[in-house]
C-alpha cells in the first residue's frame, strides 16, 4: 500500500497504486487514515452502489470500504440512500418483472402471480383481522393454493370420474365386489 511519488514533491498515486473496491485509485489522504473531504457525487454511481449493496443486506462496515469512506461519513453522506436504497431497488426489480411479463415471460408471470397472489391475501387477512364477521361462510375466505397435479396423477383424477354425468352413466364404473 504504497503511493509512489512521481517527482513533484506532492507525491502523485501511479497508475499501478492501491485501489478501491470499486477499482479506483486511494489517494495518499485516505491511505494515512485521514478523512475523505472531497466530495462523492453521483457522476462516480456511488449513490446506486449504496442503494445496492443496501438492497443486497450488506453491513454499513462493508458498504463503507466499498465506497471508500468511513461509517460515520457514509451515514451522513448517503442517509438517503441507506435509509430508502432497499426500498428502491425492490420498487425497480418489480418494475422490471412487469416489463418482463407484459412481453411473455413465463417466470416473471409466474413471479408475479405468486408475488400477487400473496399480497391479496395478506391484505385480506389483515381486513380480516381488523373486523371479524362471524356471518361469513367460509367459501368467502380466500381459497388456499393447492399443489397442481402432474399428468399421471390428472390421468387417474380424471378416470375415476370418467362416464359420471353422462348417458354411460355407471357402465364405466369399476365393480363394487372383487371377481375371482
Amino acid at each position: 500500500m504504497t503511493a509512489a511519488k512521481s517527482g513533484s514533491k506532492g507525491g502523485r498515486p501511479r497508475k499501478d497504486g492501491p485501489r478501491d473496491a470499486a477499482g479506483r485509485l486511494i489517494r495518499k489522504e485516505r491511505l494515512a487514515g485521514k478523512a475523505f473531504t472531497q466530495p462523492i457525487g453521483a457522476e462516480h454511481g456511488l449513490p446506486l452502489q449504496v442503494e445496492q449493496m443496501v438492497a443486497a443486506g450488506e453491513r454499513r462496515e462493508t458498504i463503507a470500504r466499498a465506497v471508500g469512506c468511513t461509517v460515520a461519513e457514509l451515514e451522513v453522506r448517503f442517509a438517503d440512500e441507506l435509509e430508502h436504497g432497499a426500498a428502491r431497488r425492490r420498487a425497480e426489480i418489480i418494475d422490471i418483472m412487469w416489463r418482463k411479463a407484459r412481453e411473455g415471460h413465463p417466470g416473471s408471470i409466474k413471479e408475479l402471480v405468486e408475488m400477487t397472489g400473496a399480497a391479496v391475501a395478506e391484505r385480506s387477512f389483515l381486513d380480516g383481522a381488523d373486523a371479524t364477521d362471524e356471518d361469513d361462510e367460509p367459501s368467502a375466505q380466500p381459497a388456499a393454493r393447492r399443489r397442481r397435479l402432474g399428468k399421471k396423477e390428472q390421468a387417474l383424477v380424471d378416470a375415476e370420474g370418467a362416464g359420471s354425468g353422462t348417458e354411460w352413466g355407471d357402465d364405466l364404473a369399476p365393480p363394487k365386489e372383487t371377481l375371482q
